[in-house]
């Protein structure tokens, strides 16, 4: 070695001892030379220094050091060591010597210490004590000073003494810490972390032993994939399938630079099988710069293993598998000729001047962590036979697509178009709904919900709920000739809606106009309990139109622009109650059950081309789903309504029941 070559080491090896710091077992923190008594240590914050005695500082010295007490973590301090020199008589006095000087006297002696760091205020000690006759014997002595209060690693503490002046530097906290000989050292402490797996949640989770619970939500750490590389930014939980023996955390508490690391599934054999199913391979055909042919391959994997790849060239249709082409084998150690990044760890290579016109025949071979895998190849033969019936497939799957939605465009236009040339307010022509008087709330919510239903779809609606001020003004009977002449012009319908008081009705004045049909006011003596029923004909709308259908049976036949319709959830027809001889002919409709026939009644114009046919039929399927949402919708709104006003009245006819004495 040159002597360049070995003041170099001796550089070096300055520099690497200057990062440590030497330990020092703390058993009193002043110690004062043989011959100076009862020495004490004094905090004092005078500026002025409060030295005295027969004493000469001849020297100082400042030493950066770790102090440890037994248990205890260590610490930074300064050791601080003054040297001093006993003065004689002769040199107190300026050269001549006291008339009561006694050498076998003690005499009190002070030194005072100054030191201070960075930006802190100046601290100060006064070290007292007692020079007694045998410190007169030799002359030079030493006070030693350990001070731990106001220095810190990576701080910088100037010491002054009266005259003389010294400094030391304490390393910085991250050049220390990982050190083993201060691996005690209190701001060099780490947590310590256990791996805990978690079956049932199928993840391992990384946490702080018991000692250091406390600190839990100060923990941070970051994971490598291996012990070199990257640290990226980790939680403390993770899943089992992802989890490899090469993994490696560093861990350590919030704001401190001292780091802890550890690799707690390097012998865990049951994560191996993690690292090959996690492992993807690529091959590629490519170019050089130069042009040439080249079979490029890419390898990542959560891990760096020891891998083997080579080209092989498989023959079409021998069924003979992929022979290796000699003289282009490489391998990949643990070591060398890995990259990483924040996704992914990876090698890669090519193989120059392979390549052919048919390019899929070159393929190539791993063999990683003992596993041989392939052939890979960028073209794959079993994969091309089918590629074309796929993609056909594929084709014909979006052409029905295309004309499915297509079509279905169309028959929306052609439903609109049919809707405006067929199912205007003019084409359509009118409805009337007839109600009995003193329905009930669900019944009267239904009448409503039917008649905004059949506006929705289009058709002019007549109802005596909505027209109170003409009704008011016209009285019953006009009222409803007016609109059944508006009927017969526009080919519309009259609706009777059914309910227990509507067959009532019904009944009541069937009874009470064939009494008078058979016998006159002759008859009707014969059966004075028919005549004296009060009857409910002609004293409202509904009472009107029975007496139009009566006329009609009268003359022989029916009433053809009167329709019956029930609601399903009365249950009137074919529940007990008989329908009436005054609704016989008459067509009966359930809704919403019989939605589409009440529609088809309601629009009885049968279109001559087949296209019109078609798109009526379209139509009355989908205003039938309207009008059959629209009256569940509302029978589900109303029933709780129509309940507690049945409750209601049951109370108020128990309150109004007689008493019986």
């Amino acid at each position: 070695m040159g002597l360049g070559g070995f003041v170099l080491v001796l550089l070096a090896g300055a520099l690497a001892s200057s990062e440590l710091l030497e330990k020092h077992q703390l058993r009193q923190t002043l110690t004062c030379s043989q011959g100076l008594d009862e020495c004490t240590a004094d905090e004092s914050f005078r500026v002025e220094p409060l030295d005295s005695g027969p004493v000469e500082v001849t020297g100082l010295g400042v030493k950066a050091a770790l102090c440890c007490r037994n248990n205890q973590k260590c610490k930074a301090c300064l050791l601080i060591s003054v040297r001093l020199r006993i003065l004689e008589n002769e040199e107190i006095s300026g050269g001549q010597l006291g008339e009561d000087a006694d050498e076998d006297k003690d005499d009190a002696a002070a030194v005072t210490v100054c030191y201070y760091s960075g930006p802190s205020l100046p601290r100060y000690k006064v070290i007292s004590f007692r020079v007694t006759p045998a410190a007169r014997k030799s002359r030079e002595h030493e006070l030693t000073v350990v001070e731990d209060k106001g220095v810190y690693l990576g701080s910088s503490v100037n010491v002054r003494v009266r005259s003389f002046n010294r400094s030391a530097t304490f390393p910085l906290q991250r050049k220390v810490c990982p050190s083993a000989e201060v691996e005690e050292c209190e701001k060099c402490r780490t947590p310590r972390v256990v791996a805990v797996t978690d079956e049932q949640r199928g993840v391992v989770n990384l946490t702080v032993a018991d000692e250091d619970t406390g600190q839990l939500q100060l923990l941070q750490m970051c994971v490598k994939r291996g012990e070199q590389g990257l640290c990226l930014q980790s939680s403390s939980s993770v899943p089992l399938h992802a989890v490899t023996p090469c993994m490696c955390f560093e861990v350590w508490m919030e704001g401190s630079t001292c780091r802890s690391k550890l690799c707690p599934f390097s012998e865990k054999e049951e994560f191996r099988g993690n690292v090959l199913r996690n492992t993807s391979l690529s091959v590629v055909h490519s170019k050089t710069n130069e042009g040439r042919p080249a079979l490029s391959w890419n390898l990542a994997a959560p891990c760096r293993l020891e891998a083997e790849v080579w080209p092989c060239r498989m023959d079409a249709g021998s069924g003979q598998g992929c022979g290796e082409v000699l003289g282009f084998r490489v391998k990949r150690n643990e070591s060398s000729q890995w990259w990483e990044n924040n996704a992914t760890l990876w090698t890669s290579g090519s193989f120059v001047d392979i390549g052919s016109k048919d390019r899929f025949l070159h393929c190539v071979m791993f063999e990683v962590d003992g596993k041989i895998f392939g052939p890979l190849c960028q073209h794959d033969t079993h994969r091309q036979r089918w590629s074309v019936p796929v993609l056909a497939m594929l084709l014909f799957l979006s052409l029905v697509g295309v004309a499915v939605c297509f079509l279905r465009s169309r028959l929306r236009g052609c439903i609109s178009d049919w809707e405006r040339s067929h199912c205007s307010a003019e084409a359509r022509g009118e409805v009337l709904l007839l109600h009995a008087s003193g329905a009930d709330v669900l019944e009267a919510g239904l009448v409503c919900q039917l008649g905004t239903e059949l506006s929705e779809l289009g058709f002019g609606v007549s109802l005596d709920l909505w027209s109170q001020a003409e009704l008011s003004s016209l009285g019953p009977g006009p009222w409803l000739h007016s609109k059944l002449g508006l009927l017969q012009r526009r080919r519309g319908k009259a609706l009777l809606v059914l309910s227990g008081s509507a067959l009532d009705t019904a009944q009541a004045c069937w009874d009470s106009w064939i009494g008078e049909k058979k016998g006159g006011p002759e008859g009707a003596k014969k059966d004075q309990t028919a005549w004296c029923k009060p009857t409910p004909c002609f004293s409202d709308v509904f009472g009107s139109a029975l007496s139009c259908i009566f006329s009609a049976h009268l003359k022989g036949g029916t009433a053809e622009r009167f329709v019956l319709v029930h609601f399903d959830s009365q249950k009137l027809i074919n529940g007990g109650r008989a329908m009436p001889m005054l609704f016989q002919g008459l067509e009966l409709y359930s809704l919403p059950s019989e939605s589409r026939q009440l529609l088809a009644e309601l629009c009885p114009e049968q279109p001559e081309s087949f296209s019109m046919r078609i798109k009526k039929l379209l139509w009355l399927r989908r205003a039938s789903r309207h009008l059959t949402k629209g009256l569940k919708n509302s029978g589900k709104r109303l029933w709780p309504q129509a309940q507690s006003v049945l409750t209601q009245v049951e109370i108020l006819e128990e309150e109004t029941l007689p008493l019986h004495m």
